[in-house]
């Protein structure tokens, strides 16, 4: 009897560790990167309308635009480490992650559909208000949604090559539906009335966004899920789990490097569109949101390219060695704007997808694969499966970083002297300013992030060594729960 039970109990533990590292078919990481819809297509339109349609329609301050904006990130920002530590903790017939999936995804799904939905005619204060409002909820439905969501894309990892692999499918989907982003701008440029077309945008992304969210909660299965629960009999507290992760030395370098190339994009982004429309084309908003509209779509097809090649050179060189050269694309691709964005000769433009997109992609790419490398660096030193947490404290510290993006962004536009009333007969110097912010400043500040890469310690052989030791520590801690 004994024996009988024995077996029994080996042939289950053989069971929960084939299930927690099958790999994902292909139909699980397309119905997985498909996901990115649920948060990336309500983004995207943040990300395209919230300046042009508050300031150039509604005409409120681009700086006070911005402080509110950053304002409600930090607020929402200390949503992400809480969420992590809810989600690394839930035991449900659901799974930990996939019910906060749908939920966050109808919160996003809801605010965006009515976001745009402010009267012109308003007072200010009231405008602000509601912008506060709704910008707020949708940040909440971002964590709800995103930590989850993030954290099951670590767990369908299973070595680390199938990391980047899992990073590329899900950057493929986001490539592929941020092409309308692009067009969002001009899109409302078509109907007489933009805000309508602003509205109409908001109601169709509700919809995709929230459908997105729920294909993935019931198409993709839940992995590290019996390893979580044998090494976490004992709730850990909230404090002990950050202290862990914000004592991981490797994890901090990463967080640095992702801070600085965010910022250097986040803060000095939204200047392309104002370059198009009242530099290049002189006031024209339907020519320079065309332009735009043309060159980040040409933008994104090199990065689909680019997905591939950022996996290849992963196999083949390590991931330290490929986000060293990605960052060199990125800071060729910002030095070239100096010379490409001219009045004189406009698609010029068309080069920079060539260097800029490329290193952008392939930047998140290895990012991103790496941080599921830390997550099991972790797991080895510390047990328990905290892919929420690091993601949620990742999320936190990348939330107030673009807070401060989002507040400086709008006070960038303040700094270089430009004022939307004089359209393109801007004072002397403002241009020069503008190009200055948007081209030389970011390639300077990201050598910083080049600083950090140097002697990256998680090194293939370095992680399947841990992968290893996990092995045999999952299986000891699953046989003790048995």
């Amino acid at each position: 009897m004994l024996k009988k039970e024995t077996v029994h109990s080996d042939s289950a533990i053989a069971a929960e560790l084939a299930a927690d590292n099958t790999p994902p078919s292909r139909k699980e990481l397309a119905f997985y990167a498909a996901g990115v819809a649920s948060t990336g297509l309500a983004n995207g339109v943040l990300a395209a309308l919230t300046l042009p349609v508050f300031n150039m329609i509604l005409g409120l301050n681009p700086a006070w635009i911005g402080m509110v904006g950053a304002a409600t990130s930090i607020i929402a920002a200390f949503v992400d480490p809480v969420m992590g530590h809810v989600s690394d903790g839930t035991r449900s017939r659901w799974g930990r992650r996939r019910p906060y999936i749908v939920v966050g995804g109808a919160v996003v799904a809801v605010t965006i559909a009515v976001f745009f939905f402010v009267g012109p005619n308003w007072s200010p204060t009231a405008i602000f208000a509601w912008y506060i409002g709704f910008l707020f909820l949708m940040l909440i439905g971002n964590s709800l949604v995103g930590v989850s969501y993030y954290a099951l894309g670590i767990e369908m990892a299973t070595d680390y090559d199938q990391r980047t692999r899992v990073v590329a499918w899900r950057s493929v989907f986001d490539k592929v539906s941020g092409i309308a982003g692009n067009w969002y701008f001009r899109f409302t440029e078509l109907f007489t009335n933009a805000l309508f077309g602003a509205r109409l945008l908001g109601l169709i992304v509700g919809v995709l966004g929230f459908a997105s969210a729920v294909a993935v909660a019931a198409n993709v299965k839940e992995r590290k899920y019996h390893a979580a629960a044998a090494e976490t009999r004992k709730r850990e507290s909230f404090w002990k789990s950050a202290g862990y992760i914000l004592g991981n030395r490797t994890y901090i370098r990463l967080l640095f490097i992702w801070v600085v190339f965010s910022l250097n994009m986040g803060i000095f982004a939204a200047l392309g569109l104002y370059l198009n429309v009242y530099y290049v084309f002189g006031g024209d908003k339907a020519a320079g949101a065309t332009l735009g509209g043309v060159v980040g779509t040409l933008g994104l097809l090199t990065s689909l390219a680019a997905i591939p090649a950022a996996t290849w050179a992963c196999r083949k060189f390590g991931k330290h060695m490929t986000l060293a050269t990605a960052l060199w694309f990125y800071i060729a691709g910002s030095i070239l704007k100096w010379w490409c964005i001219n009045p004189h000769y406009p698609w010029l433009q068309l080069i920079l997808p060539f260097f800029f997109s490329i290193g952008i992609s392939s930047v998140y790419i290895v990012l991103s694969s790496m941080q599921a490398d830390v997550v099991d660096l972790d797991e080895l030193e510390h047990g328990g499966r905290r892919e929420g947490m690091f993601g949620a404290v990742g999320g936190w510290i990348m939330k107030v970083g673009g807070a401060i993006a989002i507040g400086l962004s709008g006070w960038v536009l303040v700094w270089t002297g430009f004022d939307v009333k004089l359209a393109g007969a801007q004072a002397d110097g403002v241009f020069f300013n503008m190009r200055l912010c948007f081209s030389i400043i970011p390639a300077a500040g990201c050598f910083l992030a080049l600083i950090a890469v140097r002697n990256w310690p998680l090194t293939r052989s370095r992680c399947e060594e841990i992968q290893a030791l996990l092995a045999k520590k999952r299986e000891a801690a699953i046989a003790a729960e048995a």
